[in-house]
């Protein structure tokens, strides 16, 4: 089995993780938010990404979200990319990539058009994807407070049938346009 992780992105976070209360965010049922010191990540696993990275009370966070897709579906099927926008995870490289029927990019689907699970755990929200047909590997991503103030995402891809695949990990985040208001607390940090 090889297992894969890397530490994906930091911002100002120290709290937990918690369903919301409320039904949909922006049309999307059943978001997940981690709430820490000053800012809150929106997951809705239900389309695979984080969505929105905010201070409390904001509208508008940091993250590029496709207006036109706010409350649709994944689209398994699709043969041309559909773009939510957000923060997700793709195998790389990209040449590597298997075309759709129509012989056109595409992103995998488990990484890019699938529904995750996810679990409240006591680290905080764990994300799983289901196996890849192409590749045999599952990916895990770990949103999680990380010290005073920090948010962490780890991202593990496991091999999980099949034969050895040449992989690796690689994140794809999508920032909104800066704006005018102050920016966020601390600045984005990959690792």
């Amino acid at each position: 089995m090889t297992r894969l992780a890397v530490l994906l992105l930091a911002g100002v976070l120290a709290g937990c993780a918690t369903r919301e209360t409320s039904t949909n965010y922006r049309g999307w049922e059943r978001p997940v938010i981690v709430r820490g010191d000053g800012i809150e990540a929106v997951v809705i696993p239900s389309i695979g990404r984080i969505m929105d990275l905010r201070r409390p009370g904001e509208k508008e966070g940091v993250l590029w979200q496709n207006p036109d897709l706010r409350g649709e579906a994944v689209r398994p099927e699709a043969e041309t990319w559909t773009n939510f926008g957000g923060d997700k995870t793709w195998p790389a490289p990209e040449s590597r990539w298997m075309k759709n029927a129509a012989g056109k990019w595409m992103p995998p689907k488990v990484f890019d058009q699938s529904r995750l699970t996810a679990r409240l755990t006591e680290e905080g929200l764990l994300l799983e994807s289901p196996v890849d047909a192409l590749s045999g590997v599952r990916f895990t991503r770990l949103i999680r407070p990380a010290g005073r103030r920090t948010l962490a995402v780890t991202t593990t891809y496991t091999k999980v049938q099949g034969d050895p695949v040449q992989i690796a990990v690689w994140v794809v985040t999508q920032l909104a346009e800066p704006r005018s208001s102050p920016p966020p607390p601390t600045p984005w940090v990959t690792r």
